[in-house]
Order: structure tokens, then sequence, then C-alpha cells
């Protein structure tokens, strides 16, 4: 806490900061970033948890774990391109993010029915791919909103800020599940 508010302190003091905090009075940016945490926070804790899930306790080699994913990581190829086509055509991006996230809630209680010491590796094909769609229709989204309205010259700070937030949540987001399993199992 300590070494937060020293850093936000210095910052804010600095002509030429390292990390732009002044860019956090843009509503847009800060409710964006916020959101991009809880994203990150989502993604990074399941691609954590299903690795470890598959190898410790079903006892599938880390080959096998990285081709399972293969087909979502394919999907998500897709997925993003049609999103950000959609979004130049005008959607509405709260309408991605909106679905994004139940999207993701929806994943979470799959793979909480599926997981099981019973569970195969074809049981986690559904929610992986529900996890896709999700994410790619979070992360495409959020990336964009994150700089609109921001002045030209601050949108690579803005972005930035932005990528950090997702990179913490992940952070706080396997942290805490790393506890919890430890605990747990």
């Amino acid at each position: 806490v300590v070494s937060i508010v020293g850093f936000i302190i210095w910052e804010l003091n600095e002509d030429e900061p390292v990390v732009n905090i002044r860019l956090f009075a843009d509503p847009n940016l800060t409710i964006t970033t916020l959101l991009t945490f809880v994203s990150g926070f989502a993604l990074f804790t399941s691609v954590f948890v299903y690795p470890l899930l598959l190898q410790r306790v079903l006892g599938y080699t880390p080959t096998m774990v990285g081709m399972s994913l293969m087909p979502s990581a394919l999907a998500s190829l897709v997925v993003m391109p049609i999103v950000g086509r959609r979004l130049q055509a005008g959607d509405s991006p709260k309408i991605f993010i909106t679905l994004g996230f139940i999207i993701v809630m929806i994943y979470g209680w799959m793979l909480y029915k599926r997981a099981d010491i019973n569970a195969g590796m074809g049981d986690f094909f559904l929610p992986l791919m529900v996890r896709t769609v999700g994410i790619s229709m979070m992360a495409v989204t959020l990336t964009n909103q994150a700089v609109v309205g921001l002045k030209p010259r601050d949108i690579p700070q803005g972005v930035a800020l932005n990528n950090m937030m997702r990179q913490l949540g992940g952070a706080f987001g396997i942290a805490i599940m790393n506890t919890y399993i430890s605990q747990r199992f």
C-alpha cells in the first residue's frame, strides 16, 4: 500500500511520468480500465486453472493440455475480427461488453458443472469455446473503448494503462486462485 501511494505521488509530480495516471480523470478510460481489470482476472485465472486441473488432477500431459486449448485459440482468430467489423459498422460497444461478461460467467458455470475427477478432455471443449467468444467480445471492445475521447497524444498512454490493468487483473486472479487451490486441495 505504501509503495502504491508513493508511486502515485511520484508520478503525479513528474512532468513526463512513466505511467500517466492523470489520464484516469477521463471517466471513460477509468471505467474501461476497471472492466479490463475484471476481464484480465477472468482470462488469466481461467488460463491458469485449466492446465492445473487437467495436469495435476486428471493426469494429462502438458502437450495434451496444449492441444486441448488449440481449438479455442483458433476460434478467437475468427471471433475477434467479426467483433471488430461489427464495431466499425456502428454496433454499440456496450452490447459486446455486456454480452462478453455474461458469456464468461456462463463459461464459469459450465466449467464448475463439468470439472470433476471423472471429466474427460471432451467435457471442456464447449466451455472453452464459450470462454473464447466472451473474452474475444470483451478484449477487442474494451481496448477500443479505452481510448475513446482521449487526445491523440494521450492514446498510447491510455492503451498502456488499459493493458497494465489487464495484467494486474490477471496477477490478482492467479494469486487468489492459487491460494484457494493450495488451501482447498
